[in-house]
C-alpha cells in the first residue's frame, strides 16, 4: 500500500512539473525551482510513511479499549461488585442509593 501511493503521488507530482511546462512555459522556472519539488518529494514519500504509523496508533486504541475491562476487574474490587450486581440482576431488585461496592 506505501509503495503504490507513493507511486501515484510521484505520478501527480510528475504530472504537475508538466503542467507547468506545458501550459506556462514563461513562468515554468519561477513556479518550478528547488523548494518546490523536495517538497513534492518530501510529501510524495513521507504521507504514505505516515498511514501505517496512524493506522497502528488506532490499533492501540481498540487494543486499549479491549484491554481496559480486564485491568478493572482485576485490580479493582468495586469493579468486580458492580459487575456481580449486574449480571445478577440485583441492580433492578434494590434500593442502591447508599451501596457500598468495596
Amino acid at each position: 500500500m506505501i509503495l503504490s501511493l507513493c507511486s501515484i503521488l510521484n505520478l501527480f507530482s510528475i504530472s504537475v512539473d508538466r503542467y507547468y511546462a506545458v501550459c506556462q512555459p514563461l513562468k515554468y522556472r519561477t513556479k518550478v525551482n528547488i523548494h518546490v519539488i523536495v517538497i513534492m518529494v518530501l510529501v510524495s514519500w513521507t504521507v504514505p510513511a505516515l498511514i501505517p504509523l496512524l493506522e497502528a496508533f488506532k490499533w492501540l486504541g481498540w487494543s486499549n479499549s479491549m484491554f481496559n475491562p480486564f485491568v478493572y476487574g482485576f485490580f479493582y474490587s468495586w469493579f468486580r461488585s458492580a459487575f456481580k450486581m449486574i449480571i445478577s440482576g440485583k441492580i433492578f431488585q434494590a434500593d442502591l442509593t447508599n451501596i457500598k461496592l468495596h
